[in-house]
């Protein structure tokens, strides 16, 4: 019988904090089998378009003010609102394929778009296509991490 997936745990939802359990499981015990979990650098924009304006900002965090509307109620009143860390939501938003109820930013996440934020530590300035990095020790059929905004895209 050839070696194959039968369980796989694909696009676990969570909350900045929330410890998230990726798992993978086979159809046989009788093979030796190596795990390497990764972690996904996505792609990074040498000059990413700020749409809101840090001048006077001491905190650049993202910040979402509004606690009876949604990022996307508020969008579609006006197309021209912006709040501390719009460009993430914007950028989860269109990697959720504009489906805004998967999207749920956390005040206060760190803003990856400000300058100086926006190329992650090991990933080379104007980087075009991701980077798949091992996750040092997740060597196993099971990988727990808890969820911050810097894992949110594991695999």
């Amino acid at each position: 019988m050839p070696l194959e997936i039968v369980d796989f745990t694909s696009a676990p939802q969570g909350y900045a904090g929330a410890n998230i359990e990726l798992a993978v499981g086979l159809n046989r015990n009788d093979v030796n089998v190596t795990y390497q979990w990764q972690m996904m650098r996505p792609p990074v924009e040498e000059d990413a378009e700020l749409l809101h304006d840090y001048t006077d900002e001491a905190d650049t965090s993202y910040y979402f003010p509004y606690f009876d509307i949604t990022e996307a109620e508020l969008l579609a009143m006006n197309p021209d609102a912006t709040w501390p860390g719009i460009e993430m939501y914007l950028a989860a938003l269109e990697a959720a394929g504009g489906d805004a109820s998967v999207v749920d930013m956390e005040n206060g996440t760190p803003n990856t778009f400000v300058e100086g934020e926006n190329t992650p530590e090991d990933a080379p300035a104007g980087l075009e296509e991701p980077v798949w990095e091992d996750i040092e020790g997740a060597t196993a059929g099971t990988y727990t991490f808890a969820l911050d905004a810097e894992n949110a895209t594991y695999t």
